[in-house]
């Protein structure tokens, strides 16, 4: 398994799908919600990164639909699917989203 460590104070952010239904079962374009951010785990956190006092690996954060660049971590296994990562800078985050 490969490991990524961001460099120059950026973040691995791992999007979430997703829902392409709604509740009655329409179908909803991608492009209804573009303004809409976008919800995602961190994965990884630059060493040099001032945000890893507030941000921790796991986390869920908002970040803007279309920041960063976008990676894809090909399957290593049959069966699995491959990864789609963004890599964003630290002053994108838009929010973190904590329970409790």
């Amino acid at each position: 398994m490969n490991t990524i460590i961001p460099l120059n104070k950026r973040i691995v952010v791992e999007p979430q799908a997703k829902k392409e239904t709604s509740k009655g079962g329409i179908i909803i374009p991608h492009n209804v919600d573009a303004k809409e951010p976008t919800k995602g785990v961190i994965i990884a956190i630059a060493p040099d990164s001032e945000a890893k006092f507030e941000i921790r690996v796991g986390d869920t954060v908002l970040i803007p639909k279309y920041a960063g660049t976008e990676i894809i971590i090909p399957a290593t296994e049959v069966g699995e699917k491959d990864r789609q990562l963004q890599i964003i800078k630290e002053d994108d985050l838009l929010a973190v989203i904590r329970t409790g």
